[in-house]
């Protein structure tokens, strides 16, 4: 597990731990809501349950979520 770079949440605040994991369960990112299928890599922030891409992730930054 590693934590990330920060991260702006849905609220505007700044979110710093960010952990990669692997997908135990069906669910959407939160930042392009596309599902994310079981098994698939991840990032998950423990504090706001965030789920996203390491794509999304890497890109939230400049363009932030929705």
């Amino acid at each position: 597990m590693e934590s990330c770079n920060p991260m702006v949440s849905f609220n505007g605040e700044i979110m710093t731990d960010w952990i990669q994991l692997k997908a135990k369960w069906e669910k959407k990112c939160s930042s392009c809501e596309q599902i994310i299928e079981v098994g698939k890599d991840i990032m998950w922030n423990p504090e706001t349950k965030d789920v996203v891409h390491p794509h999304c992730h890497s890109e939230a930054p400049k363009k932030g979520f929705r």
